[in-house]
């Protein structure tokens, strides 16, 4: 059976959640109205049963894995997926810089200054008491980061996009057993 890699992504979901729900109970209750020996038994049935169903979605599940790996590799997923990661790193770092307020005029920030050593002259304070906040950044600085903003959020919607053309088409072949694991669990 043939499955795009956005299938087997949902195929890996399903299997997980089957497995989430499975548990392997090791302890019974008993009580002196019940036979002993057959409850033990049915007990210990359901309890290799059920790791038995376990095992059986755990191959299934890392088959599908490997087999999404390895379509990742050889179709460029993996590399793309990459710089995908690159770029929404770089983004966010650069929208702190193209968040930032934006440098106070020159001559204000100078009239400010001048301001701050007349008041201290005149009142005998520290200059370490007084200061001017003043962003570091210019206009066009900012208008600059928030061009490459705008261009890295471009590249990235290319690359996803692409990314999601090659999860539409890339398609694995699931082998039997994995195809009668799922069937017999009602995930396919």
């Amino acid at each position: 059976m043939n499955v795009t890699l956005r299938r087997a992504k949902a195929l890996q979901n399903a299997i997980l959640g089957v497995m989430d729900r499975l548990h392997v109970v090791t302890q019974v209750e008993l009580n002196q109205f019940q036979a002993l020996q057959t409850q033990l038994q049915n007990a210990y049935a359901l309890a290799i049963t059920t790791d038995e169903r376990l095992d059986q979605l755990t191959t299934a599940l890392f088959s599908i894995r490997k087999l999404v790996g390895e379509a990742n590799a050889s179709s460029g997923i993996d590399t793309l997926m990459n710089r995908s990661a690159y770029l929404t790193r770089r983004i966010a770092q650069l929208s702190t810089l193209a968040d930032a307020p934006e440098m106070i005029d020159q001559d204000i920030l100078a009239g400010q200054m001048n301001r701050l050593k007349n008041e201290e002259s005149s009142s005998y304070r520290s200059s370490s008491m007084s200061t001017v906040r003043s962003s570091v950044l210019t206009a066009q600085q900012l208008s600059e980061y928030r061009s490459q903003v705008a261009t890295l959020r471009r590249q990235k919607q290319q690359i996803d996009d692409e990314i999601l053309s090659l999860n539409t088409s890339t398609k694995i072949a699931l082998s039997d057993e994995t195809v009668a694991t799922l069937t017999a669990e009602e995930i396919i």
